[in-house]
């Protein structure tokens, strides 16, 4: 007497569920958290980081390239706030962050990142 073992797909659920894990843990490995310290003064539970990089021009007007050693390329808008530029940007986890520096463009700088 021979005997089947059935062996089920998995469903769609658990197939997308394995996905998103794999990609969170993807993510976490190339993208290293901003090292950052809480600052007094600020809200509770923000951060504020140094961190170097540099900002370059894009396509659209007002918009830029920013690339930092600690976080991944994306667009940036530029605004003005309390007498220096102002980046506000949102991170691949959807965070709004604020970057203050006083030349908008130009070589590698040091930057302070904030939770806004």
């Amino acid at each position: 007497m021979m005997m089947e073992i059935a062996i089920h797909r998995p469903t769609t659920r658990t197939r997308r569920l394995l996905v998103s894990a794999i990609v969170a843990t993807l993510l976490l490995t190339v993208t290293p958290p901003v090292l950052a310290h809480t600052k007094s003064g600020d809200h509770p539970g923000c951060v504020v980081a140094k961190v170097r990089g540099h900002l370059t021009q894009g396509a659209a007007s007002g918009w830029i390239y920013l690339d930092l050693e600690t976080l991944p390329r994306t667009w940036a808008k530029i605004t003005e706030g309390e007498g220096k530029h102002v980046i506000r940007w949102s991170t691949w986890s959807g965070g709004i962050w604020a970057i203050g520096g006083t030349h908008p463009f130009g070589p590698a700088s040091d930057f302070y990142v904030s939770c806004m």
